[in-house]
């Protein structure tokens, strides 16, 4: 069956849920939700139902969450055309990438590249770790990009209902 962890269904804004649109979890248990209508990120603790912390700086309708294995949490967000990068225990972005085309999807690789998918260009860019330019960019329209343990890019697309695979050093 079906268990309700966090439910908002009475109440646009309840529990810190308002518009929730994804989801991540650190290593700790911590659940974080984006909330693309209160452009917010909830910060759960594992177990908890209520927000112990709540970002805002840097987060304008925020679609995408994922975070690397140092538990740095990156941030898409759609309208605002970026993705803010949030170091563990910080509640102010330490990087911005700018000038995106409605960023909708984020994925990472093995390494720490960070995998943005642009849904107003058609377009998944790689970054580097630290990097603000990308190093490498995909013609693909994706609504959904992962990365698998062999190094392939996999983006699927519910406007084209396609699911692409990108082989690693292929652009």
């Amino acid at each position: 069956g079906m268990a309700t962890y966090i439910n908002s269904a009475t109440s646009l804004n309840v529990n810190g849920i308002y518009g929730a649109a994804a989801l991540a979890v650190d290593s700790s248990g911590d659940l974080y939700v984006a909330n693309d209508h209160g452009n917010s990120v909830s910060v759960f603790a594992a177990g908890s139902t209520l927000p112990n912390a709540t970002l805002t700086t840097g987060v304008n309708d925020p679609v995408a969450l994922v975070i690397d294995s140092n538990g740095t949490l990156y941030v898409a967000d759609s309208n605002g055309g970026t993705v803010t990068e949030f170091v563990p225990g910080s509640f102010t972005p330490t990087t911005t990438l700018s000038g995106l085309l409605f960023p909708d999807a984020l994925a990472l690789d093995s390494n720490g590249n960070l995998y943005v998918a642009e849904a107003g260009a058609a377009a998944i860019l790689e970054f580097a770790p630290a990097a603000t330019t990308a190093s490498a960019t995909w013609a693909a329209d994706a609504d959904s990009i992962v990365v698998d343990s062999s190094g392939n890019l996999w983006a699927a697309s519910r406007f084209t209902n396609t699911v692409s695979m990108f082989s690693p050093g292929s652009t």
